[in-house]
This record gives structure tokens, sequence and C-alpha cells, in this order.
């Protein structure tokens, strides 16, 4: 039977007392809990506009300048008090800003302290209150 109601499924543990929820499923199969990412991606930034080779909760990429770009959430996070993680091929490293609701930004250098763009970049967010 189909039904317009959006549902959830909600998994909860307690300690002799009551339960806390720890996993939601919701009505579009996302997982949320502390410990699920609240969205990824793997990306190009080579090819001269950026482009997701994979992705989960993220729907642009906008280039701001060599080595910078700004991924969107397909769904905004609930707060800027999110963690950010990325990686990149060898001998580059990232740092992130920006820390908005809908988006934030990610920086690549090189060794030498020059921004650049990198074949690959993943990364994740993830929100406690998710």
């Amino acid at each position: 039977t189909s039904s317009a109601n959006k549902t959830k499924l909600i998994f909860q543990t307690g300690n002799s007392g009551a339960a806390d929820d720890k996993l939601t499923i919701t009505h579009n199969g996302r997982g949320v809990s502390p410990f699920t990412a609240y969205g990824h991606f793997n990306m190009n930034m080579s090819a001269g506009t950026p482009a997701f080779n994979s992705q989960h909760n993220f729907d642009g990429l906008t280039d701001i300048s060599a080595g910078s770009f700004s991924a969107s959430f397909a769904s905004n996070i609930l707060t800027t008090s999110y963690t950010v993680v990325s990686s990149q091929p060898e001998s580059y490293i990232s740092g992130f800003t920006n820390l908005a609701t809908d988006s934030f930004r990610i920086y690549n250098y090189d060794t030498n302290g020059s921004k650049v763009d990198v074949s690959q970049v993943c990364a994740a967010a993830f929100e406690a209150d998710a």
C-alpha cells in the first residue's frame, strides 16, 4: 500500500532507562546519525570545470579560481558547526573555509603553497545533530 506520508525508521538504545535515538532512516533512504556522513563526493577539478565523479547529498560545484571551489549541498545542513574532511593525490594539501548551511569551499595547494587544480578531490561532511 502506498502512502503520501513521509515515514522514517528509528533505531534506539538505552542503558536501563529511556532509550535514545541512535540512527534514523528517512523516507528517502538517508541514514542520519552522529556517525554517518551528511554528504560526500569524489570530484575532478583539473578538467577546466569541476565535475563530480560520484556524490551523495551534493548537487553543485562552483569553480572560484585555480585550486579553489565551492561545493553545494543538495539538502542544507542544519548548522555551520560541521566537520569537513578531504583528501587529494599525494604531494597536495587542502584546507576549507566558508562553512555555510548550503555549501563550503575547499582550497588545494601544492608543496610550494601555490593553489592548484588537482585531478581528484574527495570530501565528506559530518554533523552530529543532522
